[in-house]
């Protein structure tokens, strides 16, 4: 069984040797546990939806050898429990993948079939009809035969096979399983069958837990993608129950994500039995019924049938606060991208801390797979309630090519000069009610000017981080990746007078963030080349203040609106511009504008003033304002005097707007102008 590599380095050895499970991705080093915690070490398994590989494997099962106990409620479940009838790894489900461009008749599929039942089992064409006992055109596509499971494993390279899976009864009262019979070449359509009170299928039935640890209960070939198939059609026959989510073109739902687990416990306690139709208690949450489906004809997670989705298993994390949930479950991925994703786990409740020798360009958790091919590998991982302490050496949590991850009430520290979370590709990485300090402190600190490293790094899109606390670093955070949004994020990682940035958006020519309702304390934001930004509510400390770095002179769609500044009244300007490199020729929609500033310099892209005298000429300097220098688009004025005079707007070059008139005469001149 593939490793979730979540990387979880060979971390961690826990406190008791009852519990000596290990985070494991490279066998390299180890995690040394904190004496005083016990750690939360466990193997992250990739779920159902992984790529099969021959990587501990249970142990080949000869046909007919073993006399397999169906589970009832309150038995043991041993090695030889079965927990659905007729699951006895002697009858296999093949399905197949065909062209769409061309496709075959309902007879060809047939054919293809039988050839390749024939070529996986080695045997002629005649042995290889008498072998197939069912099959679907329609519903799925697909058949049945017996075999050992030995057997089964030849059919992951043939061409065409998509998953290899443990075939059991759709009507356990009849003895019958699904699909369409098939008898020596006769095919024979079957209505669907009545059920009665079938269990849904969950993590026990796969082979990791039926006994010699690792592999799972169905195989894939590898070039197709990792999402089981669908196993139901409107309004006809379901195929065999394997699973109610599919692959994409089949139709169907997907089942919800993991909604429970089971107590992992010391070693050798066995896992409670499965739940019931009443309900799945999945630790202090309420009851889940099981996933059934839409109401209507009898399939498989088709739209309009009958499901018998399985509740996606896990296993508790077995830390401190012993409430979380981790493991193999087929995740919920859409089906629309035509892959699947290995997801709903969770690590809750814990410590890990980094040995003395951990490399020093790893994470301890690592949620990333190098070998994958796949646009997104995971989806629906939860770290939550965890003590991570780096030792100054890698980083604590990377999260590669995922979908929907969450990081939640967790305590970052001490890592090195590297990242504390690093978020690269995937999508909606949400990193909340967090801490993130490279040294413990709480401001101040003497070595403040020596801190090092990125607190949170992020280099994909639509992510989010809210109401967290970043407190030593040299930046709080990195933002390489559009549309990700920043709220309620406290910045005090490492003064700007230190050297240190709050924010750094580092995506010049299309920005797309926002940064709202934060606290940036004596450290500030800089973008370069902003495009599409908006930085409003936030309150600025102690000279924080905004930079826009010019790389190409291009600044579009900004708004830096409804902010407070307060400062020691050094006259440091709230918005500044680095043109040290290229000076910014491209300004539009740019607006900083209502922004509320105490003991430092305002700047603007909307100002007003006003001048009066006695003459022909009045001038309004809008320098010490105006954020762009030698930029006004528009100006409008209003001159107020005695008598009826002629005026004109003469001049508006150097941010200097000049009116004039045709006579001396005493006026006041009001003067509104933007950039």
């Amino acid at each position: 069984m593939a490793m979730m590599s979540h990387r979880l380095r060979r971390a961690l050895l826990t406190a008791t040797s009852s519990f000596n499970r290990s985070i494991s991705l490279s066998p390299v080093t180890s995690l040394a546990p904190p004496a005083d915690f016990p750690t939360a070490s466990v193997v992250l398994q990739r779920s159902v939806l992984g790529r099969f590989t021959g990587v501990n494997r249970a142990p080949a099962r000869l046909f007919s050898t073993k006399q397999y106990k169906l589970y009832k409620e309150g038995d043991e479940i041993t090695e030889d429990t079965v927990l659905f009838e007729g699951c006895d790894y002697n009858h296999w489900l093949i399905t197949m993948d065909f062209p769409k461009d061309n496709p075959l008749s309902p007879e060809e599929m047939v054919s293809t079939y039988e050839h390749t039942c024939a070529k996986g089992l080695g045997i002629s064409l005649q042995e290889a009809k008498e072998k197939i006992y069912a099959c679907s055109t329609t519903t799925y596509q697909g058949f049945q035969a017996i075999m050992t499971e030995q057997e089964s494993e030849r059919f992951k390279e043939i061409p065409g096979v998509v998953f290899i899976l443990p075939d059991s009864y759709i009507d356990p009262q009849n003895k019958e399983y699904g699909g369409d019979k098939y008898e020596n070449g006769v095919i024979t359509h079957r209505p669907p069958p009545i059920q009665h009170n079938r269990r849904p299928r969950d993590r026990f039935n796969s082979r990791s837990d039926r006994g010699g640890g690792g592999g799972q209960n169905f195989q894939r070939n590898a070039q197709y993608g990792q999402q089981p198939p669908m196993q139901g059609g409107g309004g006809g026959y379901g195929g065999p129950p394997q699973h109610s989510y599919g692959s994409p073109g089949q139709g169907g739902q997907a089942p919800p994500p993991f909604q429970g687990g089971y107590n992992q416990g010391p070693a050798g306690s066995p896992p409670p039995p499965p739940y019931q139709a009443a309900g799945y208690n999945q630790g202090q949450g309420s009851p889940v019924p099981p996933y059934q489906g839409t109401p209507g004809g009898y399939g498989q997670g088709g739209p309009g049938n009958y499901s018998q989705g399985p509740p996606q298993g896990g296993y508790n994390q077995g830390g401190p606060q012993g409430n979380g949930n981790l493991g193999p479950a087929p995740g919920a991925g859409n089906p629309g991208y035509g892959q699947g994703y290995s997801g709903a786990g969770q690590i809750s409740g814990g410590t890990l801390r980094a040995s003395d020798d951990f490399p020093v360009d790893k994470y301890l958790i690592e949620l990333k797979d190098e070998a994958s091919k796949l646009q997104y590998i995971f989806e629906y991982i939860t770290f939550r309630d965890l003590l991570i302490d780096c030792n100054y050496r890698g980083g604590a949590i990377a999260v590669i090519n995922s979908l929907r991850t969450s990081i939640d009430n967790c305590y970052i520290t001490r890592f090195g000069n590297t990242n504390g979370i690093l978020v690269q590709s995937g999508h909606e990485t949400y990193i909340r009610n967090t801490f993130l300090g490279q040294h413990i402190t709480a401001g101040g600190d003497r070595g403040e000017r020596n801190f090092t490293g990125t607190a949170v790094n992020l280099m994909g899109n639509d992510n989010a981080v809210t109401d967290t606390v970043i407190f030593s670093a040299a930046i709080g955070v990195m933002i390489s990746g559009q549309a990700n949004l920043l709220s309620g994020v406290h910045c005090y990682n490492k003064a700007t007078g230190f050297g240190g940035t709050g924010i750094y958006l580092r995506l010049p020519g299309l920005t797309q963030n926002r940064i709202v309702n934060s606290y940036m304390d004596y450290t500030g934001i800089i973008a370069e080349d902003p495009v599409q930004l908006q930085i409003s509510g936030t309150f600025f400390l102690g000279d924080a203040f905004i930079l826009l770095k010019s790389m190409s002179g291009v600044v579009k769609g900004i708004n830096i609106v409804d902010n407070m500044f307060s400062g020691s009244g050094n006259g440091v300007p709230i918005v500044k511009l680095d043109e040290s490199r290229k000076a910014f020729h491209d300004v539009d929609q740019v607006v900083v504008d209502r922004n509320s500033v105490n003991g430092m310099a305002m700047k603007s892209t909307v100002a007003k003033g006003s001048v009066d005298g006695n003459g022909t000429s009045w001038t309004v300097d809008f320098n010490p304002v105006l954020l762009f220098p030698n930029l006004i688009k528009h100006v409008q004025y209003t001159l107020v005097a005695d008598g009826f005079p002629v005026h004109a707007l003469r001049n508006v070059s150097g941010n200097r707007v000049m009116v004039e008139t045709n006579a001396p005469v005493t006026a006041t001149v009001y003067v509104t102008v933007d950039q």
